[in-house]
């Protein structure tokens, strides 16, 4: 177990992986993530309507595609039973990644992913987006356009998840180099891209309102998503 030996600098080591709720006018909406803890970074995630072992299984899956399946990987969780499934461990078996999981009932286990959640409910207004797949694109843009490309850390020497990779010795880092390729919007189970730089908004804390002018022309983009297409 990590032991809340939470400690960053080293990529591909130990990864974090949790999951929370999240209401929406069209009911609820199930965000798992996987964070990097070396760097803060959010290397793999999904959403669906169903929180079933499949929602956790895609964000690691994709993970380890984003991230080019890292050798001697710790991953670690709560003891919740999408994580302690027969589908799950099977994954972590087969990729050789030792399974880490918090004591039960102790949230501070796992404090990083805690506070992931609590940021991201925390610095989007939500309720102003009045459909599920307009909050499905915010939490889709508040990832991948400003969390692990502009928020600064304190433990990251106030850099960003990015910006401090940037910073360590590229044989470090392994990422699939046709990662940047277009999004064409949050499709759930799908492994996520960033979009060119040209195409992506200026992020700042409080762009709740330009998501909601937007979300006519987001939620057009993304009506046709299979909230619970994953294959198991």
């Amino acid at each position: 177990r990590i032991k809340q030996k939470f400690k960053v600098g080293k990529l591909n080591s130990a990864w974090l992986a949790d999951m929370t709720e999240i209401e929406t006018p069209d009911g609820k909406l199930y965000l798992s993530i996987v964070e990097d803890m070396g760097s803060r970074m959010v290397v793999g995630y999904a959403m669906s309507t169903r929180i079933t072992a499949v929602l956790p299984l895609q964000a690691l899956r994709n993970a380890l595609k984003k991230r080019g399946f890292p050798k001697k990987l710790t991953l670690h969780s709560d003891q919740g039973s999408q994580y302690r499934s027969k589908v799950y461990q099977k994954e972590l078996k087969k990729h050789a990644i030792n399974c880490s999981m918090s004591r039960r009932g102790n949230c501070y286990d796992n404090a990083p992913m805690e506070s992931f959640f609590a940021t991201i409910k925390r610095e989007l207004d939500l309720k102003k987006l009045p459909t599920r797949e307009g909050r499905m694109q915010a939490i889709f843009e508040f990832i991948e356009v400003f969390y692990n490309r502009k928020r600064a850390h304190s433990s990251l020497k106030y850099k960003s998840p990015k910006e401090y990779e940037n910073t360590l010795e590229p044989k470090k880092v392994t990422i699939k180099k046709n990662m940047h390729s277009e999004i064409k919007g949050p499709a759930l189970g799908s492994s996520f891209a960033v979009p060119p730089r040209a195409s992506r908004p200026r992020w700042t804390r409080g762009t709740a309102n330009l998501l909601t002018h937007r979300q006519e022309k987001n939620s057009n983009r993304i009506k046709g998503c299979n909230l619970d297409g994953v294959k198991e």
